[in-house]
């Protein structure tokens, strides 16, 4: 687990996108939406990386890899996961039904 100060450097550095890049470029590897949807998931934990990760497409990003990889526990796991941590903004909610 990241120390709260980390995940701000981590998104400030540019984290997010590089994680969604992963997700897009490797979008047919179960291990990599897994392990991206982790990354997002304890990044989400901060409420201001809530706020980025939904402008630069991680709801998007999240469904489609759970939607890809439907028979991939962990996917499903984190996916969920870091739908949680991003439904704690109500905002977010709305967001996250719309995507499916």
């Amino acid at each position: 687990d990241l120390e709260p100060e980390n995940r701000v450097t981590i998104v400030v550095k540019g984290g997010i996108e590089a994680v969604l890049g992963a997700m897009g470029v490797h979008g047919s590897s179960a291990e990599v939406q897994e392990r991206a949807c982790g990354a997002l998931r304890n990044l989400a934990l901060h409420v201001e990386n809530q706020k980025v990760i939904v402008a630069k497409g991680g709801i998007a990003a999240v469904v489609r890899a759970m939607a890809s990889h439907a028979f991939s526990a962990k996917v499903q796991e984190q996916g969920c996961a870091v739908l949680c941590n991003l439904a704690a903004n109500e905002e977010n909610r709305v967001a996250i039904a719309a995507k499916g």
